[in-house]
């Protein structure tokens, strides 16, 4: 099993986090915590803001969002997933 970190860095002032994907066996270990402290830090460090999208039913992730001070962004356009329609939440922080 492994643990997957995508960051997608955009020109300009904007990290995408895309996925970031912790095994469940690994789960509730801090792994993810420490990923997206990590990923916080070198956002401050470079002045960029992060960008998360999350889908709807992975409140796990946006638990870890909110707890990592991301701020779920009511401005952001709505998304939804093609494959199951579903609502995607933008979390951000820094900036």
């Amino acid at each position: 099993q492994h643990i997957v970190v995508v960051v997608l860095y955009t020109p300009g002032d904007i990290c995408k986090l895309r996925r970031l994907v912790v095994p469940p066996g690994y789960r509730r270990e801090g792994i993810g915590t420490f990923a997206v402290s990590c990923l916080s830090r070198h956002a401050l460090k470079h002045k960029k803001t992060v960008t998360a999208r999350v889908r709807e039913r992975y409140w796990q992730a946006q638990l870890l969002l909110h707890k990592s001070r991301f701020v779920f962004d009511a401005a952001a356009p709505r998304y939804r997933y093609k494959d199951t329609g579903e609502e995607g939440y933008v979390f951000t922080f820094g900036g």
